[in-house]
């Protein structure tokens, strides 16, 4: 028995012997419970794992999904929006993540141990890292040994970075778990195998066909490549030397890489277009690269890296590119009709911003193909200009954000994109470049551009409250209508119901159709949508009929609502008639005069014209003054 200090013997409580008692007894009992588990799952391990096409007809309890996503089945992927395990430690690629799975132990693995317990593994795509993850699911014993150069070569074919300098394994090996160069060198080898025989024996990687084939090919023959990669020197030493060879030319003294990595972009300045390897290797770290060549050749791309969930670094919010390619299409001059800068949607694995034609317009393949596959097209933009316009873009956008691990959700950046007030930052940077704010003005250059806001032109405002329509409109968003609402119309018919007369989607394509359903309706909103992608319209304050003179009232107005939000009202000048509001007969209808239209359709409302007017100090509000129409809708406001 105990002896306290004064020599009296402490008495224990017996209610703590019951409860030392019973708390011994709840830990046998909870280690017998994971012990049973442990034997449980034991017994039912499984050696033989096999590839199966996605959406086969196996029970999706017996498959996991990796590098996509799957509404019900288990999956290992990068990709957001996935069902992967609790707890599973996180990684870049989707290989990295089945590397995870499968080093969770049976006794505190958990749900990621179960996941590997499945039969089969599948994917809905052949890419490099697509095709690792199922190898190394399948093949665990050699996954685990060769497990740093599978996670970088996986890191390579998805992001196109590959650490191909002493510098750029000690900086950033660890994340792969990367050492030494060779290591680094050796997955590039890999990687070009892989891409040398998919090119030679199947569809253009990228394509959605014969994923199945390529991995039925690819699984059994890559481990024998892997133990010895110098054993396949022919097939993948061609690409692998113009790897190289690019990204060391990128050091040299004819190129030039800048980082600005406050907005994660790096702008890579060098000849001709080279190897995606060659580039995104010296773009590690940024979000955003803007590649620049020879004869003012450009692309600006998104990377992977936003597409998916990265947690080694802070990740900067994607940007949706069509603001941007509006500015630069304003800035153009001498183009060849039909050329424009055009963008997929932020929501694309990797938007790509580039000038481009009719003649020249890249597949999906193409454009996830390497930039030295494909043709540039060259722009009057000086580089200067595009580079100092691209980093107030992204710096614009990203005001007040933080670069966050993880990435974006993709309801995080749909939010994002709606809130930015793009329409006054494309103000700021045009009139910004017309005073020759951007670059220095030149002598004999022109003092303005055609499509440019006038000292008559009024932001539009938009009202508060919703504006009610009749049924959705195929051009106008909800803002826009707010603004038409709030600037446009007097204020008599501010809170008016919005009804659809004429609409070309609905309609087709009829002059006489459009007068037919017009015939006693004011006011009445115009609004036109061209090829170039520019919004605008008027005002008309009387009902649209045949007639052969000017009619219409001072309260006639024309607006563009794309790329800008403006307003022009009707210029009343002293001593001089210029009352010329509405005019529309069988040859077709136009708003404006004395001169020039400021909207001109020709009967066939297809084609149209625009340019700077006297009636209301108006500038050309389409993409040119020449336009062809893409959509037309007619609004009476009552």
């Amino acid at each position: 028995m105990p002896i306290s200090a004064g020599g009296a013997a402490e008495v224990v409580p017996p209610w703590f012997i019951v409860f030392s008692k019973i708390s011994l007894v709840l830990l046998a009992v909870l280690v017998a419970v994971k012990l049973a588990n442990v034997l449980y799952w034991w017994s039912k391990r499984r050696t033989n794992f096999s590839f199966v096409p996605y959406g086969s007809s196996i029970a999706l309890k017996d498959v996991v999904v990796t590098d996509c996503t799957h509404p019900k089945a288990a999956t290992l992927t990068h990709h957001k929006g996935h069902n992967n395990p609790t707890g599973l430690k996180v990684s870049d690629t989707s290989t990295g993540i089945v590397l995870n799975a499968l080093s969770a132990g049976l006794m505190f693995g958990g749900e990621a141990y179960s996941y590997c317990q499945k039969s089969h593994i599948t994917t809905n795509h052949f890419d490099v890292d697509a095709f690792l993850s199922c190898w190394s699911y399948i093949n665990r014993v050699l996954a685990k040994q060769y497990e740093p150069v599978l996670r970088h070569m996986a890191r390579i074919g998805d992001f196109r970075e590959a650490f191909l300098s002493p510098e750029l394994v000690t900086a950033h090996g660890a994340e792969d778990g990367i050492t030494n160069i060779r290591e680094a060198f050796t997955a590039l080898k890999l990687c070009c195998w892989l891409n040398t025989l998919e090119k030679k024996m199947f569809s253009a990687p990228y394509e959605a066909k014969d994923c199945t084939q390529k991995m039925e090919y690819f699984l059994p023959r890559f481990a024998a490549v892997l133990a010895d990669p110098e054993a396949a020197w022919d097939v993948w030493h061609e690409e692998y030397k113009q790897v190289v060879a690019g990204f060391d030319g990128l050091q040299g003294p004819a190129s030039h890489v800048e980082r600005h990595t406050r907005i994660g972009l790096a702008v890579l300045s060098t000849p001709e277009p080279l190897h995606y390897y060659s580039l995104f290797s010296h773009s590690i770290g940024c979000d955003y690269v803007l590649s620049m060549y020879d004869h003012n050749r450009y692309e600006l791309e998104a990377k992977y890296t936003q597409f998916v969930s990265l947690h080694s670094r802070p990740v900067m919010p994607r940007l949706d590119f069509m603001p941007l390619a509006t500015v630069f299409n304003n800035l153009e001059r001498g183009l060849p009709e039909g050329m424009y800068w055009v963008s997929s949607r932020f929501t694309d694995t990797g938007p790509v911003l580039r000038l481009e034609s009719s003649d020249v317009s890249l597949s999906k393949a193409e454009r996830y193909g390497h930039p030295c596959g494909r043709t540039i097209l060259s722009s009057s933009i000086p580089p200067p200009i595009i580079s100092a316009i691209t980093q107030s873009f992204l710096e614009y956008g990203m005001q007040g954000l933080r670069a966050k691990r993880g990435g974006f959700s993709w309801d995080e950046l749909n939010r994002l994109n709606n809130c930015i007030p793009w329409s006054a930052w494309v103000n700021a940077v045009l009139d910004q470049h017309d005073r020759g704010e951007l670059l220095d003005m030149s002598p004999g250059r022109s003092p303005s551009l055609v499509s440019r806001m006038s000292v008559d032109a009024v932001p539009l405002e938009p009202t508060a409250t919703a504006v009610p329509l009749s049924e959705p409109s195929h051009i106008l968003s909800e803002e826009d209508v707010r603004a038409l609402a709030g600037s446009v119309l007097p204020g008599r018919f501010a809170y008016g119901r919005w009804q659809l007369v004429y609409c070309t989607e609905r309609d087709g394509i009829s002059l006489h159709t459009l007068y037919r359903k017009a015939a006693g309706k004011a006011p009445s909103v115009l609004v036109v949508k061209d090829t170039g992608g520019y919004v605008f319209g008027a005002l008309a304050m009387e009902p649209w009929k045949i007639h052969t003179r000017f009619y219409g009232t001072g309260e006639t107005s024309v607006f563009q609502l794309y790329p800008r939000r403006l307003l022009w009202h009707w210029r009343q000048v002293q001593g001089v008639s210029n009352d010329y509001f509405q005019f529309s007969t069988h040859e077709g209808l136009g708003v404006g005069g004395s001169g020039h239209f400021a909207v001109w359709l020709d009967n066939d409302l297809f084609e149209g014209s625009s340019n700077p007017c006297d009636t209301f100090a108006s500038v050309c509000l389409a993409s040119k003054p020449d336009f062809h129409v893409a959509a037309l809708e007619l609004w009476h406001v009552c």
